[in-house]
């Protein structure tokens, strides 16, 4: 039997090499392997879990260490935009800088007319958090859309869809705009599309790496997908209407020199340029 504050330290000490906050990570992986609450890990520190229950907390530990996998990964789920979101190795993990681009959804959504019933579409859904979150928090009629290449990724949006209350999105294995007739045309488009180049991959740290290439890396320098997405949408939106996507960081005179000033650029809370917009006339 070993007790509870015990386990911290030890869970804490093996992750030391691979986490910027071990002690934390010990915390989730416990309140996950135990099924208790972080207020009662605090408040029975002296408190001892049979030896079955100390094997499933260290079992975590190790998969943390030695496959470096994310938390998100280990317990099954990650909070976006207030809500919670299953994820598995099937999809790329919500990211909360993300959030920004639900908000620049929101705000153009609550700039049409109270009676529209707008068409939205997220494209490159994987987990569905962007959808998901932006039909949650909006409060009119309208129609939401969500495409994804994996059908693996697709029935992990669903799950997300219906256990946030949120059915009424269709999902469609599609790539791109290809389900979509001519004359179909979006007040909104929102992706976070794959944009790294596969050059870097050398850089990027082991856990990220555990998530599927597919919605990590893209040609040509990794603009492939974000410059489709830009010369596509336009026929499948309404006029007015707008595009929303993610980018790297280190995209933007790429894309200035490419596309000029049909595109504006977002930066996030940080400072950093990590969006763009693109509306239609």
């Amino acid at each position: 039997m070993i007790a509870l504050r015990e386990m911290l330290r030890r869970g804490g000490e093996l992750l030391r090499d691979v986490s910027e906050a071990p002690e934390l990570e010990a915390l989730v992986l416990l309140e996950e392997s135990t099924s208790l609450s972080r207020t009662h890990l605090f408040a029975h520190p002296e408190s001892s879990l049979t030896e079955e229950r100390a094997a499933e907390f260290f079992t975590l530990i190790e998969r943390r260490r030695r496959e470096r996998l994310p938390l998100a990964y280990l317990t099954g789920r990650r909070e976006f935009f207030s809500l919670q979101f299953s994820v598995t190795r099937d999809v790329f993990i919500p990211r909360p800088e993300t959030e920004l681009l639900v908000e620049e959804g929101l705000d153009y959504l609550s700039t049409l007319p109270s009676q529209a019933s707008p068409r939205v579409l997220d494209i490159g859904t994987g987990s569905g958090a962007i959808i998901v979150a932006l039909r949650k928090h909006y409060t009119g009629r309208g129609l939401f859309f969500a495409t994804d290449i994996a059908r693996e990724s697709l029935s992990v949006a669903r799950k997300n869809a219906i256990d946030n209350g949120t059915p009424d999105i269709l999902f469609l294995q599609t790539p791109f705009f290809d389900a979509f007739a001519p004359g179909k045309r979006f007040d909104l488009i929102l992706s976070n599309p794959p944009y790294i180049d596969r050059g870097g991959e050398s850089l990027l740290p082991p856990e990220v790496l555990t998530e599927p290439d597919r919605a990590l890396f893209s040609a040509e320098r990794g603009l492939y997908h974000i410059r489709k997405i830009l010369r596509l949408a336009p026929g499948y939106l309404k006029p007015g209407g707008r595009l929303l996507m993610e980018t790297g960081e280190d995209q933007r005179s790429a894309l200035e020199e490419e596309f000029g000033t049909e595109l504006t650029f977002i930066q996030d809370l940080s400072g950093k340029t990590r969006f763009i917009r693109m509306d239609h006339r």
